[in-house]
């Protein structure tokens, strides 16, 4: 019985794993100091803006990336091991790009 609810729930994830993306709230340069901000393993980018909107208050622009990496239901994780490092890599191009 565990073995059976064990594959259903790999088959679910796998299929979740096709549905979630990077999300990247960068818009264009909007100041002169720029923070992208990661979330922390079992998190995502609203728990990103509680800790670090400080920095708005400093004169910081302040922008979230968040994995595709599913942890659990709405919430993520980055892994070296998996697609971490080339989203994070993305992002900063597309950063880089639209400067």
């Amino acid at each position: 019985r565990f073995k059976a609810c064990l594959a259903k729930s790999e088959k679910r994830y796998r299929q979740a794993l096709d549905h979630t993306k990077t999300v990247f709230t960068w818009e264009g340069r909007t100041g002169d100091h720029l923070v992208i901000a990661l979330h922390g393993n079992q998190q995502n980018n609203a728990d990103s803006k509680k800790a670090w909107d400080f920095l708005l208050g400093y004169g910081y622009q302040v922008d979230y990336l968040q994995s595709k990496e599913l942890d659990s239901y709405g919430v993520f994780r980055w892994d070296e091991e998996g697609s971490g490092p080339n989203q994070l890599m993305c992002a900063l191009e597309q950063a880089r790009a639209q400067e």
